[in-house]
């Protein structure tokens, strides 16, 4: 049998990682070479990243193709790569008529429109995140992008982005995110950007507590991920400080702020895994977890444990605190009876 040359072993490794992220040695089975080998031909494809070593939530050394141009590193096609290209390029020919450079949230929603839009673009994968749908490859608005093909159907297409971009003209990146979380009727992200803006600049207890309420009617429940169990934690929490009043001082209104951000952040990396599993690029939908969002979701599940325990506590030392809470006369006989029963 002929020595495979070097070509050979970097295009294998490429075409087994296709397939899903492997380690060491079980590349070295599969190309029937040895260790040494296949690490140093790993090493060189690291460092024309064209593949990235990772971490697995088992906690193996493990590499997977690089694909840094989308988020969490999932897998395109080079079709939809050069589809992306194409569209992100229209849409930047259009600013630059209007002698405008686009925000990158103006940018990303205006090709989620134009995606939306398109029969010929639909099948382009999207994904809910932290600032509702985006396109699962990155819309950076300093980036050159390049026309590798020509679209069928450009015209409507060109069309749909003109239209699009009029209809942001103006607006911040707040309201079009808003608007875009209101025209796809995600209510628990309508709702969360509602109580964000509740207790930015202004801390209207009766409107927080109605967010609240529609938060937890729209908070999805996925016995998985417990999004559920820590909103309800949450919202319980703060409607008990409340009516302690705690929340009329500024250092615990900062507390739940940042309580509820990684809260958000939480669920926005749940809601991105659950639009990831939709796209059913994998042939083992674990491997989501595994090797590309398990970690991140981990640790963001780590830092809302936290946040939810120290305003947990500041709830807890308020109680130790002389509270006046006043009680019914017919809860006052109550507790003498137990009293004489113990």
């Amino acid at each position: 049998m002929s020595k495979k040359t070097a070509i050979v072993i970097e295009s294998d490794i490429l075409k087994y990682l296709e397939d899903k992220p492997l380690t060491i040695t079980d590349l070295k089975f599969k190309l029937g070479s040895n260790w040494t080998t296949v690490e140093k031909f790993l090493q060189k494809l690291k460092d024309e990243k064209k593949v990235k070593e990772i971490i697995s939530t088992d906690k193996k050394k493990m590499y997977q193709l690089s694909y840094p141009e989308t988020y969490f590193e999932i897998p395109i096609s080079t079709e939809e790569k050069k589809k992306f290209n194409a569209l992100y390029n229209l849409i930047l020919e259009q600013y630059k008529e209007h002698k405008k450079i686009p925000t990158k949230t103006e940018f990303a929603k205006v090709a989620v429109d134009v995606i939306k839009d398109s029969s010929e673009l639909k099948d382009l994968p999207t994904i809910w995140y932290l600032y509702g749908i985006i396109p699962l490859m990155a819309a950076e608005p300093d980036k050159e992008y390049f026309k590798e093909i020509h679209f069928d159907h450009e015209i409507q297409i060109k069309n749909s982005i003109v239209k699009s971009i009029e209809d942001k003209k103006g607006k911040s990146s707040i309201t079009i995110q808003r608007e875009q979380h209101e025209k796809y009727g995600d209510l628990f992200y309508v709702h969360c950007d509602n109580f964000i803006d509740n207790t930015k600049d202004k801390w209207n207890k009766e409107k927080i507590l109605e967010n609240l309420n529609n938060i937890y009617i729209n908070c999805p429940i996925d016995e998985e991920f417990h999004v559920f169990d820590y909103f309800d934690k949450f919202n319980s929490t703060i409607r008990k400080l409340f009516y302690l009043e705690n929340l009329k001082e500024e250092s615990y209104r900062r507390d739940v702020i940042i309580t509820f951000d990684s809260l958000w952040k939480y669920f926005a990396t749940y809601s991105a895994y659950k639009s990831i599993k939709k796209l059913n690029r994998f042939k083992d939908q674990s491997e989501i977890l595994r090797f590309y969002i398990g970690n991140m979701i981990e640790s963001r599940e780590i830092s809302l444990k936290e946040s939810l325990s120290n305003i947990y506590s500041i709830y807890l030392n308020s109680l130790g605190e002389s509270v006046n809470l006043e009680t019914s006369k017919e809860i006052n006989e109550i507790r003498n009876i137990l009293e004489d029963l113990y």
